[in-house]
């Protein structure tokens, strides 16, 4: 019997040796949408009526096109009035501020990278120490925030208050730059496509088992017994777009897994998986 180790270290040969050969793969394409001279930000947006598809892909991975990345150094949000509107999520999730600024590189193909790391480091090599990648996810917002409420110093006072955890945002944000206008840009989404390590987990237990992250959990400031729990657990998150700040190092789940061995689990943010991201 082959085991489940053995197994996923083939697929993960598999997986390198094709991404780079494979024509006909796709990936996620972004595009500046508008610039606000006065605030020096771009608006960087997902709009699957121009052809953004964060589930399956938009554009061949051989296609050669900018890299969209960033670097965060927690800037505030400046003042920009809120231009989205609600839909699954408050608007605000749609308006959100990198807390950075962003660049692009020269022309590549997407499948010339076999994993995120290679793609950050291409981003280091064209704009220097600390340019990474851009991912769909990086925005962040507060609830009720426009114009100038939580702009600036009310935004770092906002998250001094809330342990610096802003929610996350998704689809389009704001960033600092004056990116290029005349082309779509390769960009990061950290939970498309399905994994193969995601698909092992679903083939052992069933659709919607994917693999645990080290940064699953969630919490709020002051949980403790049946503070914050059950239903003021629920009404917490109504009250906050249900984006509740994320943890890690250790978290409580429903289960009861064998305790007599250790166990394989993805980490999103470095470089000690066995498996490409």
């Amino acid at each position: 019997m082959v085991s489940a180790t053995s197994y996923l270290a083939s697929l993960m040969v598999f997986s390198v040796m094709v991404i780079s050969v494979v024509s006909g793969k796709m990936g996620m394409t972004v595009a500046k949408i508008s610039h606000q001279n006065d605030l020096a930000i771009d608006l960087v947006t997902c709009d699957t009526a121009k052809g953004c598809n964060p589930y399956s892909g938009d554009t061949d991975c051989n296609t050669k096109l900018p890299v969209l990345c960033k670097q965060t150094d927690k800037s505030p949000r400046p003042a920009y009035a809120m231009t989205c509107t609600d839909h699954a999520m408050p608007k605000e999730f749609y308006c959100g501020w990198t807390m950075g600024y962003i660049a692009t590189t020269p022309k590549v193909a997407a499948s010339s990278f076999s994993t995120i790391r290679d793609v950050d480091a291409y981003c280091e090599d064209a704009l220097g120490p600390g340019w990474v990648t851009a991912e769909f996810h990086d925005s962040r917002y507060i609830p009720g925030m426009n114009g100038a409420t939580y702009a600036n110093a009310q935004w770092t006072q906002w998250g001094a208050s809330h342990g610096n955890s802003y929610p996350s945002g998704g689809w389009r944000y704001y960033s600092y730059g004056n990116v290029r206008n005349d082309t779509r840009f390769w960009m990061d989404i950290n939970d498309q496509p399905t994994t193969y390590v995601d698909a092992y987990c679903e083939d052992a237990f069933g659709p919607g088992w994917v693999t645990a992250e080290f940064h699953d959990s969630r919490y709020i400031p002051g949980m403790n017994g049946a503070t914050y729990a059950n239903a003021q657990w629920t009404q917490w998150g109504a009250t906050h777009g249900n984006n509740y700040p994320s943890g890690g190092w250790s978290y409580y789940s429903y289960g009861n897994v064998r305790n007599d061995t250790r166990f394989w689990m993805d980490i999103n943010d470095q470089p000690t998986t066995c498996w490409s991201r």
